[in-house]
């Protein structure tokens, strides 16, 4: 059975791509057969993983199915991981996607094949509210959220469950975790403390702020393939990681 697991926040900046390598890294590593696919035209997973290549096929190929997306696949440098590329096409993708047969639910069209190879599919999402993020939303069987502590972090998990709510998904596909975690400052200890949203499973894990994640784009590794386990940011990775494996088996056993 394969998982799709969704990195989605509605703003950047918030290490969702950082999340998403690592994650797919951490994966790897515990024998799945993984597949990233960058869907942000920017290209940041692509890049962080290794990978030079682009997603050359036209958009509107692929997405009519004329186009096999399993031949664009690449693999990691060193990861252990598959990489759909990113392409600058991308940006295009809210228009083509409302020229196609049922154009919210394309994306899990386009996922089905890849069950046959892949126990997991992690896509890294644009930040945006749009129709392609629609299409994550539907197709993903969970939408994880990475949440720099700060007064406006609820506001946001609210406007994505009311988004979810709209399109007829389950509240419980969402699962949150705070990234960018810095002790110091009085507004990240305080909104820790906080009540989350409800409804949404808050993982325990947290990712610390660190300039070790930073070097990833130095690297262009996952942060476990340059940095030792007792790091902080890297064994925070593995315990998301196993905070999220478990999420997806509750979820898939309902």
């Amino acid at each position: 059975m394969m998982d799709v697991l969704a990195l989605y926040q509605l703003k950047g900046g918030v290490g969702k791509t950082s999340t998403a390598v690592n994650l797919a890294h951490r994966a790897a590593a515990d024998g799945l057969q993984v597949l990233l696919w960058d869907l942000d035209p920017q290209g940041a997973a692509t890049w962080l993983s290794g990978v030079d290549a682009t997603l050359d096929a036209k958009s509107k190929h692929w997405l009519k199915g004329k186009s096999a997306l399993g031949r664009y696949v690449e693999r990691s440098a060193v990861g252990g991981f598959d990489v759909l590329p990113a392409a600058s096409a991308h940006r295009l993708l809210d228009v083509l996607l409302n020229k196609v047969d049922r154009p919210e639910r394309a994306l899990s069209k386009l996922l089905k094949p890849f069950s046959e190879h892949y126990q997991l599919v992690i896509l890294d999402a644009p930040p945006s509210l749009s129709h392609l993020a629609d299409n994550v939303m539907i197709a993903s069987d969970c939408l994880l959220l990475p949440v720099i502590p700060g007064f406006l972090a609820q506001r946001t998990l609210e406007l994505v469950a009311e988004r979810m709510a709209a399109l007829d998904q389950p509240r419980r596909k969402m699962a949150a975790f705070y990234t960018l975690v810095d002790r110091r400052r009085t507004v990240h200890r305080e909104q820790l403390e906080a009540a989350p949203v409800a409804g949404i499973t808050w993982l325990q894990s947290e990712i610390p702020y660190a300039s070790s994640v930073e070097r990833m784009g130095l690297h262009r590794q996952p942060l476990g393939c340059f940095s030792g386990p007792s790091e902080p940011a890297n064994a925070a990775y593995a315990a998301l990681w196993q905070d999220v494996r478990r999420q997806l088996s509750r979820l898939r056993t309902g």
